[in-house]
């Protein structure tokens, strides 16, 4: 019994170290829509970015099955404020990046190390190619940024490192319809009408985004409630310890 204890606790401690699939390398939501068959979102992080490095991601869901897509193709091509538009031509305009995607670890999640030199309004265009087997669902999308030199101005976006990926996934359409899907427990998708098909190259550049941060855990709270059961199998090692010694001094008594 102590063995098979000892070898539970073990598995619970490793439980706390090994990553968990699924979920997206972080940032803030600064853009999302749909095409035909996918929903899309563009993060991006640290936000507000200011120049030099940053990480961009483009999160692919399947619209009709809600399933993240990870096998697709998806390069990144940059226009900076002083290029010419419209955004982008490969000999015109920065790229291709190459956007890399780990389906074990980050399933529908595109992402890279992106460089921004100069101050100002940029254009990033994702050029997502699908398989040859599903090569209808290729799509390119042109998403507005706005770079600042340092950062000044107004109060920066306050980035809540404690938010759970619950709580601001609440705020996109794709949890929004994933929650729908589920309370109807039906195979029928409700495909987004053309009305309800954004572009991101419509949107106003000048339009300031509604953040959305998707990292951080309450790594306190989770932390105070793994130590529990942690608390709970030492405690029963500990009682356990002197019935096993005691056993053997029982039976030479009897005998």
């Amino acid at each position: 019994t102590r063995k098979v204890i000892t070898a539970l606790w073990l598995m619970l401690l490793l439980s706390f170290v090994t990553p968990t699939p699924g979920q997206a390398h972080g940032g803030v939501v600064i853009d999302t829509g749909f095409t035909d068959h996918f929903e899309w979102l563009v993060s991006i992080d640290p936000y507000p970015t200011l120049l030099g490095e940053a990480t961009l991601t483009l999160l692919v869901y399947d619209i009709a099955t809600y399933e993240p897509m990870s096998d697709l193709t998806v390069q990144i091509y940059l226009a900076a404020p002083d290029a010419p538009r419209p955004c982008c031509q490969p000999e015109t305009h920065r790229g291709p990046i190459d956007l890399i995607v780990d389906p074990e670890i980050y399933p529908g999640d595109y992402s890279n190390v992106v460089t921004f030199d100069q101050p100002g309004d940029w254009e990033l265009q994702f050029v997502a190619t699908a398989p040859e087997t599903i090569g209808a669902k290729s799509f390119t999308l042109v998403v507005p940024l706005q770079i600042h030199a340092t950062m000044g101005g107004s109060q920066p976006i306050p980035i809540d490192a404690n938010a759970t990926p619950d709580v601001a996934a609440t705020a996109t359409i794709f949890a929004q319809n994933v929650a729908e899907a589920r309370q109807e427990n039906s195979s029928q998708a409700a495909l987004p009408s053309s009305q309800e098909t954004t572009n991101a190259v419509d949107a106003p550049a000048d339009s300031a985004p509604t953040p959305v941060v998707t990292r951080g855990t309450n790594w306190w709270l989770w932390g105070g409630l793994g130590l529990v059961p942690i608390v709970l199998i030492g405690w029963l090692i500990l009682v356990s310890g002197p019935r096993d010694n005691e056993s053997p001094d029982k039976e030479s008594s009897d005998s």
